[in-house]
């Protein structure tokens, strides 16, 4: 495998791992918003 290659492949995992992360913050800063408001201040 050439260098480039495996830089390629690091900077695609690294994207994977960056969006996956997202999605599950996004739903838990989402989740816990309806709850928040539902319990109010």
């Amino acid at each position: 495998m050439s260098e480039s290659g495996d830089r390629a492949g690091l900077r695609r995992r690294h994207m994977t791992m960056l969006a996956i992360g997202g999605a599950i913050g996004a739903g838990l800063f989402v989740g816990s918003g309806a709850v928040i408001s539902t319990a109010g201040p």
